[in-house]
């Protein structure tokens, strides 16, 4: 994993006002923990911290405080201020490079899936995975190849698997959520009315091509009856008039 090199000053204990003096001065308030340091204050300047805020890698950094101390630390928790979103603090998890690592990677999604060209839509849900490692043995970002993916078909985390690195995140949640459907995926039913179609008198047309999107239309309400507000009522009423239909 590439590393992040950042310089900070020691700071003290101060009140609100002495943290609002930093930050109209350009500078973050920062904190470091971890490993059975007691708490280590000090600020970063603000311009140097884009680097690391302003990307979706992850990093290992490496903190250079002005006692001359060096620390090998990971980005824990972030504060941005609600309207400017600005960065207002900064935690840092002290590590140890002979311990396995515990840090979120980015993923990559890998190739074309075999569902979209069917007529599938692919949908990236997540992008990044906790794994845990040693500190040479974590990876700049995870690759999934999704070329075999099909329609109505899933990845979960726990599908994935890597060389010397453990996925921390549950292998039931949707494969760094990975997922494909088929916005109008004809049912089973509409495919028996296809071939009614075929075979059947062109006097039944009219009714089979109604009936047709009727099915059409309960394929999206099911998937999405709360989305688009239809009850269950509802679709039963469009089930019985195709039923009506086919007889």
């Amino acid at each position: 994993m590439k590393h992040f090199e950042l310089s900070g000053t020691i700071r003290e204990v101060g009140n609100k006002a002495v943290i609002k003096a930093f930050r109209k001065q350009g500078l973050v308030p920062c904190n470091l923990y971890g490993l059975g340091l007691k708490n280590v204050l000090f600020t970063v300047s603000d311009r140097d911290l884009q680097g690391l805020l302003c990307t979706p890698e992850s990093f290992i950094v490496d903190l250079n405080l002005s006692d001359g101390k060096k620390y090998l630390a990971i980005v824990h928790e972030l504060q941005f201020h609600p309207v400017k979103d600005n960065c207002l603090h900064v935690d840092f998890l002290a590590v140890d490079d002979k311990k396995p690592i515990t840090i979120n990677v980015p993923l990559v999604f890998q190739g074309h899936p075999v569902g979209v060209q069917k007529g599938g839509k692919f949908f990236k849900l997540a992008r990044e995975l906790r794994i845990s490692a040693q500190l040479e043995d974590l990876p700049d970002n995870l690759v999934i190849d999704i070329n075999k993916l099909d329609i109505e078909k899933k990845l979960t985390a726990g599908d994935l698997s890597y060389d010397k690195v453990t996925i921390l995140t549950s292998k039931k949640r949707f494969s760094a959520r990975l997922n494909l459907l088929a916005k109008w995926r004809l049912m089973p039913q509409g495919l028996k009315l296809l071939k009614r179609l075929q075979k059947g008198s062109m006097l039944l047309l009219p009714k089979l091509l109604k009936a047709l999107l009727l099915l059409l239309k309960i394929t999206l309400t099911r998937k999405n009856k709360i989305e688009h507000g239809i009850s269950g009522s509802r679709i039963r009423q469009h089930w019985s008039r195709i039923r009506f239909y086919q007889a």
